[in-house]
């Protein structure tokens, strides 16, 4: 990291930056006009924003734009919200925003907006000029005039200050088609920028490594840029990426979904991992920050080497890569009827949930599954008539079933704002005269599954008292009751004795594949009402807190209201697993079937990766989770006497990073219970 780079680092994750801006700004909410359109009104409430953004430059920072008002009032009012929840399903944590979707960011950037507005109009002329299809239209068109009339501005303050390295870029972009690495860069920044400000969020940046590198690799044919420059360009605006962050929606700050997938496969076997791909790794290598998230995808052809060098990134404790194994998702996807160039083109949603660029508006949080809530209800109503173990588990897989399915029934008549500069980077909407809000061309919804490892570690400790050791169910109901108080031995006995999810035993591997297939399978068949399929997950989100501290005691030794484990992992009340023995039962189900996402999430110690042989060892453990047909990993090195040093004395530890659910965060702005999460998730690292 050379000297410039470090400077900027400093500056902007230590927010010496925010003084620009202005949070007390007041925004005229005359301009939303409830005889209007919601898409007019969207367009209007963004245009707004932009216009209220003051023009500002972080010396030696070579991309604008820096966030300097707070984000618009919506202008949609809660009243209007109201009254349109009395009528429809509104997803999205009650508000209906747009997210978890990736533009086209290659055709966004390559054609420029210029030529998008030309072809607004040409697809205007196939509508009525009183259609709702020209509102749309003219909505887009207009949220596209306000991005090119704010980059205008900052053109301009740009010559003013001095800063034309800023203004020679701003020429081209994002009117007209980038020719540069660096305008292509700029461009990408400025249509992100601009669909926050329009009120989408965790929007992706998909593919990066393939729709920059043509850009890159001309620049580097005429002498433009060197491997050199190219990565200390690409640091730069990487940097850009949190320069904002703290203001984005999310639970914490780092939950915003600026995701990179890097690498893959196509249909032809060809390996798209290329020289940029590598580059964009060593950025985050060298930046060690929060944004974006690097997601890797791999498949069991991949090269050792490509291991190793990724658990360097690992090693220094920012919580990724993330991989993804070609071999599960693209088998899943096709099965789900994605098209097979869709499906090859897969990248990764805010988490890890699996969506294609340009094409794709799944909504891929619509519901959840908890799936020890099941079995805590099975063993209180069904166990005592059970004659049999199998009995027993044929009751869990049922209400596995039942709640599966009946969650395909709860969303009905779904509102969605309208998101007019969305539409215009989704590919065939504006040709249609759509808007994004009415969908794409796959509107699938996806389902978290959530303490799958609880349930099954709850069903074996049954299987061991109940139906080999003749405990009465009535009793073990007794005792969960009391919350095992009294029965401490027979608790400490259940969770160091028992076999666990993760101790690669046949039975509790078995469990597993028999729940998820239940789970999957009673999502097959559902249509939605967008025309979508359900996909069935193994995802969390924040839900492992959520439905941990609402469960009462488990069959598994887990006390009321203690958490579950982040996804798809072990019981965080098991100890003592071996990452082997992890990694081979949670590559035991055909997890294409529940091909939402959800990754298997293992913790390090750091003392267990110092050093070249301990990456290297590494490295082969990852191999070895994907050729055993592995779906998705995520690694976290987390040192327990730092976390808890870190609760106490928080100005110490500002820089901490930690991998919460499928992203990565400051460990000190995590509310109490994620952070002793996390604590409690150490005891479980290796």
């Amino acid at each position: 990291m050379n000297e410039r780079i470090r400077r900027l680092r400093e500056m902007i994750v230590h927010g010496k930056h925010r003084h620009l801006r202005d949070m007390d700004y007041e925004y005229d909410t005359s301009v939303y006009r409830t005889d209007e359109h919601y898409a007019i009104r969207i367009a209007r409430r963004t245009e707004e924003m932009l216009k209220a953004q003051t023009p500002v430059f972080i010396d030696e920072h070579g991309f604008i734009p820096i966030q300097t008002t707070p984000f618009a009032p919506d202008s949609i009012s809660p009243e209007e919200m109201a009254e349109i929840k009395k009528t429809h399903s509104v997803p999205d944590f009650k508000r209906g925003r747009t997210q978890n979707f990736t533009a086209d960011f290659g055709r966004m950037i390559g054609d420029g907006l210029e030529k998008t507005v030309k072809n607004i109009r040409a697809a205007a002329q196939s509508f009525d000029e009183d259609s709702e299809a020209r509102i749309y239209l003219r909505a887009q068109e207009q949220s596209c005039t306000a991005l090119m009339e704010f980059a205008e501005r900052y053109k301009n303050a740009a010559r003013k200050e001095g800063r034309d390295d800023i203004a020679d870029v701003l020429e081209r972009v994002p009117a007209k088609g980038a020719v540069t690495l660096r305008e292509a860069m700029q461009s990408m920044r400025l249509v992100l920028f601009m669909l926050w400000c329009e009120g989408s969020y965790n929007i992706t940046l998909g593919r990066m490594d393939q729709y920059l590198y043509p850009y890159y690799d001309a620049d580097i044919k005429a002498g433009r840029l060197t491997k050199e420059t190219a990565l200390e360009l690409m640091c730069d605006f990487f940097l850009s990426f949190n320069i904002d962050s703290d203001m984005y929606f999310g639970t914490y700050h780092g939950s915003n979904g600026q995701t990179v997938v890097l690498g893959g496969y196509d249909m032809d076997g060809t390996d798209r991992y290329n020289e940029l791909s590598e580059l964009i790794m060593l950025a985050s290598l060298e930046l060690k920050v929060i944004d974006p998230k690097i997601n890797l995808r791999v498949n069991s052809t991949t090269p050792i080497e490509r291991y190793e060098f990724a658990s360097r990134l690992t090693a220094v404790g920012i919580g990724f890569p993330q991989y993804s194994n070609d071999d599960v998702v693209i088998d899943g996807l096709l099965r789900l009827g994605y098209e097979p160039e869709d499906a090859y083109n897969y990248t990764i949603a805010a988490c890890w949930e699996f969506i294609v660029p340009g094409t794709g508006y799944d909504i891929p949080n619509i519901d959840w599954v908890s799936f020890l809530t099941l079995i805590n209800e099975a063993t209180v109503k069904d166990l005592p008539a059970c004659k049999d173990y199998e009995e027993f588990v044929r009751a869990c897989e049922r209400r596995i079933a039942a709640d599966a399915a009946w969650r395909t029934t709860r969303w009905k008549n779904i509102f969605l704002v309208p998101s007019p500069f969305a539409s215009v980077c989704m590919n065939g909407i504006t040709e249609r005269g759509s808007d994004l809000s009415l969908g794409a061309k796959y509107n699938n919804m996806g389902m978290h599954g959530i303490g799958i490892a609880n349930a099954v570690d709850s069903v074996y400790a049954i299987k061991k008292l109940v139906f080999e050791e003749k405990m009465p169910a009535e009793e073990l109901i007794s005792i969960l009751n009391a919350n095992w108080e009294g029965h401490e031995a027979l608790r400490v006995r259940v969770l160091t004795e028992f076999a666990k999810l993760g101790s690669d035993e046949e039975e509790t591997n078995r469990l597993a594949t028999r729940f998820l297939a239940a789970y999957s399978k009673a999502l097959e068949g559902k249509i939605n009402e967008r025309g979508g399929v359900y996909r069935a997950g193994t995802g969390t989100a924040m839900l492992y807190i959520n439905y941990g501290v609402s469960n009462p005691a488990s069959a598994d030794g887990r006390k009321k209201g203690e958490f579950l484990s982040a996804n798809y992992s072990p019981s965080i009340q098991a100890k003592g697993l071996g990452p082997f023995s992890v990694i081979r039962s949670f590559a035991s189900p055909d997890l294409a079937g529940a091909i939402n996402g959800g990754p298997l999430t293992l913790e390090f110690s750091p003392s267990a990766l110092k050093g070249e042989e301990n990456l290297k060892k590494l490295g082969a453990l990852v191999k070895t989770f994907i050729e055993l047909g592995g779906h998705q990993l995520q690694l976290n090195v987390i040192n327990k006497s730092d976390l808890i040093e870190a609760q106490k004395h928080p100005e110490n530890y500002r820089n901490l990073i930690v991998r919460v659910w499928g992203w990565s965060g400051y460990f000190v702005e995590l509310g109490k219970d994620f952070q002793n999460q996390i604590i409690m998730r150490a005891d479980l690292s290796v």
